[in-house]
């Protein structure tokens, strides 16, 4: 917990999302999460992904029913977003 905060994962996604992207040219990364990982959400948002799909109470995770969340980002809007912030700097 001490790592929390630093935008460590952020970097992280974002280092992944170059590698699938730019290296193995893939379309589309997509991820699963928990709808109680919030942290991990306004992650994954911040680096370009959407919600695409959410299931309901579609898993039993400490005692209560939580959504299951899909997600992905697209190649093209990765590398606008990516066009985009290399222009601010």
């Amino acid at each position: 917990m001490a790592y929390w905060g630093r935008g460590y994962g952020r970097e992280a996604v974002l280092l992944l999302l170059d590698w699938a992207f730019r290296y193995r040219n893939l379309n589309r990364v997509c991820l699963a999460v928990l709808s109680s990982n919030e942290r991990a959400i306004r992650c994954y948002l911040a680096c370009g992904f959407v919600e695409e799909t959410r299931l309901r109470q579609h898993i039993w995770s400490n005692g209560c029913f939580v959504d299951f969340i899909y997600m992905a980002v697209l190649q093209s809007e990765w590398e606008a977003r990516s066009q985009t912030v290399e222009g601010g700097n």
